[in-house]
């Protein structure tokens, strides 16, 4: 499983939207914006780098203090490696540099990053986690459940300085005592 990681302020918006866009803020061309994931189970650190645009073009926001979230997908659904991406992509090499000099800043890999050039909906996501005390709880994929609603929950309460249980329900069929 790879994971495509993301503030969880992002990430409710994700469930919500119910699928994963390609991103475009780095990329103002078509061809090489594409949605992330990383093959590192521990976190991702080139995703606690995040930017807006202004009118002065791109600036730097600090790292999220409401956690992070994660959603896992198979492998195959984001097939291509870093230096398949570049080729594909024919990202220019002054792009090619800057995102390899913010992986090193923060100790990140490229050799562990994949990419899809397509959107990914919810129906090839595997598992959804948020970061928690240090450790990734799992968020069961389930229609009847407003994941998106639970996350928001989720940042209020961090926002507030409030501890958040989060619970994986039972999964149906196994004896929760």
């Amino acid at each position: 499983m790879i994971w495509h990681y993301t503030p969880a302020t992002h990430l409710s918006l994700i469930v919500n939207d119910g699928i994963i866009k390609v991103s475009t803020v780095d990329f103002p061309q078509r061809e090489q914006q594409a949605v992330w994931f990383s093959s590192n189970t521990v976190f991702e650190h080139t995703s606690a780098t995040l930017a807006r645009r202004t009118k002065n073009g791109l600036e730097e926001l600090p790292p999220t203090r409401f956690g992070y979230g994660r959603i896992g997908i198979d492998e195959a659904d984001a097939p291509h490696n870093f230096d398949e991406y570049l080729r594909q992509s024919k990202l220019p090499n002054h792009m090619r540099d800057h995102l390899i000099d913010r992986a090193e800043a923060v100790n990140a890999k490229p050799s562990e990053w994949y990419a899809t050039f397509k959107p990914v909906p919810k129906e090839k996501w595997k598992r959804i986690e948020l970061l928690w005390n240090h450790n990734w709880v799992g968020i069961r994929l389930a229609a009847e459940h407003n994941l998106g609603q639970i996350i928001a929950q989720c940042i209020k309460a961090w926002s507030q300085g409030r501890e958040v249980a989060i619970v994986q329900p039972p999964q149906a069929g196994r004896n929760s005592g």
